[in-house]
């Protein structure tokens, strides 16, 4: 089990890599095509942080329930940013 802090910690990383990958997923797009192997997999490694956060989301509610809403809830989806899992 991770603690509050850790989680917080890998929630900031996280972000980091989910920013990075959207944005190389678009850039993938737009100079090879949505069909091309580079696209899809940009396009799967996207999804697979999504649902990576989701996973996480879920562990930090459960492991901290006495924790207040509003900090448990901004841990992997900042002001409610990016709540979109795959």
């Amino acid at each position: 089990m991770f603690t509050f802090n850790e989680h917080e910690e890998n929630g900031k990383k996280l972000q980091q890599i989910y920013d990075y990958v959207l944005e190389l997923s678009i850039r993938t797009a737009n100079k090879y095509g949505l069909n091309d192997v580079v696209t899809k997999k940009a396009n799967d490694a996207y999804k697979a942080i999504s649902g990576l956060k989701s996973a996480l989301d879920d562990k930090v509610c459960s492991e901290h329930p006495n924790k207040p809403d509003h900090e448990v809830i901004n841990v992997y989806y900042r002001n409610g940013k990016n709540k979109d899992a795959a």
